[in-house]
């Protein structure tokens, strides 16, 4: 009976959910980035997490372009994200074992039944001076059980003129490689997107297909003109010692580089 009410529960609150979204007219990608801007995630993406040509623009700019005044009130740029699961099996009484998700004990089928939350996350996002902004996502996993940093992207950015032609430059500070780059045919931006602690994910990839997530940190450079050449080059180090630790909070690094990778 207990189950029952459970599971009618779940449906209730997906199904609210489902029309909410719908009978939206605005749908933002990350809240605090609205806030700065005043525009819908429609301006910035296409379908996400891909970027517009302004998107890019945005992203290129240290995530500084911002509508709202001086004289306004300051508006932390924060945003947070909650994702929870609920997994019955016909089988076995509908309680979950080893090796299937969320990779839980079979005592402790509770929770491996319901997981709130599956993951959560706090983002701070948007302009913190004229020409400095940050993308920065602190996670939590509940399959796992810990609190790390996760995507973060911290940018300085600049524009001029060449050939009397706009000229955008600026640095990178991020733990990803491909997680600056502007296009989505990169591993970070590439499908399916967004992943699932608790989903199965396919065993081969290359080293850059996500592997080295939060296992390094590293500084790079970019620059593009007259939004027709484009041009960027980072190193990497891994986050286990050195300036880049910071970069890798909350990760034991697994993959080890040898020496600067660059990219």
């Amino acid at each position: 009976m207990h189950a029952k009410m459970i599971k009618a529960g779940l449906v209730v609150f997906c199904s609210t959910g489902l029309m909410v979204a719908l009978s939206s007219v605005d749908s933002h990608a990350v809240p605090s980035f609205a806030r700065q801007t005043g525009m819908s995630c429609i301006a910035c993406h296409t379908v996400w997490p891909e970027l517009t040509p302004f998107g890019r623009v945005f992203k290129l700019d240290g995530y500084t372009m911002s509508t709202r005044g001086p004289s306004e009130k300051y508006i932390p740029p924060v945003a947070g994200m909650f994702q929870g699961s609920y997994t019955s099996l016909s089988e076995n009484g509908g309680v979950l074992t080893n090796s299937v998700a969320p990779f839980d004990d079979e005592e402790d089928s509770a929770t491996a039944k319901m997981n709130l939350p599956q993951e959560a996350a706090l983002y701070y996002a948007g302009r913190i001076t004229e020409h400095f902004g940050t993308f920065a996502q602190m996670s939590y996993s509940g399959t796992e059980n810990d609190v790390a940093l996760d995507m973060t992207d911290l940018r300085y950015a600049r524009t001029t003129t060449v050939a009397l032609k706009h000229l955008v430059f600026g640095a990178t500070l991020n733990n990803s490689p491909t997680l600056e780059d502007v296009w989505n045919n990169v591993p970070v931006w590439g499908f399916p997107y967004a992943t699932s602690d608790v989903a199965p994910t396919p065993a081969a990839s290359t080293l850059i297909d996500g592997r080295l997530d939060q296992q390094v940190g590293g500084i790079g450079a970019y620059a593009s003109w007259n939004n027709l050449i484009y041009g960027a080059f980072s190193l990497y180090c891994t986050t286990n010692d050195g300036i880049a630790r910071p970069l890798g909070a909350g990760t034991e690094p697994d993959t080890i580089t040898d020496g600067a990778v660059p990219y």
